[in-house]
Formats: C-alpha cells, structure tokens, sequence
C-alpha cells in the first residue's frame, strides 16, 4: 500500500478544525499539523524538502506565533501584547509568503487555503498577491465561500489503493 498524501494545516484551534480533519482524512488523505508559526515555519521547510509532494496547506490567518510553553518562559520584561498578541494577526499571511517567496512553491505545487475571519481588503489584496484564496471555516456550509469548496476542488476522493 502506498503511503497516504498529506495535508498541511496550521491552526490553533484544533477543536474548530476536528470536523475538517476528519473529512479530510475520509478522502484518503493524512494531515500534518501546526498550532503555531515556529512549529509552522519548520514543518513547511520539511513539506518542501518531502520528494512526496503535499496535496495542499489550510493555514488559518490569525494563528499563535509560539506554542504555549515558549509563551511561559517568556521574561517578565516581554510586551506579550506588541511581540505575541499583535503579530500573529497575520501569521497566515507571513506563512503564504514564506511558502510563495522563500520556499518558492507556486499554487500548483502547494495550493494554499486560507482560513479568516477577518473579510477585508487589505488582507484579500495580500493573498491574492499570493495566489491563496480565503475560506470561512464552515464545514457544513454549502456557500463558495466555504473552506469544503476548497476540499473539493483540490482533494479529491481517494480510494484504498492511493488512486483518485
């Protein structure tokens, strides 16, 4: 049996995403996840250097930026608000550019959802620079707009045997 593609999600609200995962892993796919930027950061240099390409990440835009113990150790003398708090409202987008800029990975090689929901045009413009396009979580929900939209178009059913 041939080994599974993979999914890569960054998100820190793993609870919110349980329903994703487990629909995503139906299709015939396994999931690698991030809770936070570092982590997020050293898993997509190992998605690039993979000789198995990955089907597709789902990054949310506001995700932590360190996991909860680096959060602890922290000094007192630390603004956790200007450098924790503050900049992981757009780790999802600082992730895209990393995947797009540094690890030079096109849509067509990682397609890339993004999961927010801020709905603005400042972050639209961003991604769309990036080539990722932005889902709501619904799971459920049947809109365009849906990130099931997203798994359907670029996860398609597999079956036992690896083939789509």
């Amino acid at each position: 049996m041939s080994e599974r593609p993979k999914v890569f999600i960054v998100d820190d609200q793993a609870g919110e995403i349980r329903s994703l995962i487990r629909r995503i892993k139906s299709r015939g796919y396994d999931v690698v996840l991030a809770t936070n930027e570092r982590d997020a950061e050293a898993g997509l240099l190992q998605v690039a250097a993979d000789s198995r390409p990955y089907a597709a990440g789902i990054f949310d835009i506001m995700v932590a930026i360190v996991d909860l113990e680096t959060l602890l150790e922290m000094g007192e003398d630390v603004d956790l608000a200007k450098e924790v708090f503050e900049p992981s409202t757009d780790t999802g987008i600082r992730l895209c550019r990393f995947v797009r800029e540094k690890l030079r990975l096109r849509a067509a090689e990682l397609p890339i959802a993004a999961l927010s929901v801020r709905d603005d045009a400042e972050l639209k413009r961003a991604l769309e620079e990036l080539d990722v396009p932005l889902y709501e979580r619904g799971v459920e929900d049947t809109s365009e707009r849906s990130i099931m939209r997203f798994v359907e178009r670029y996860l398609p059913q597999r079956d036992d045997t690896g083939n789509g």
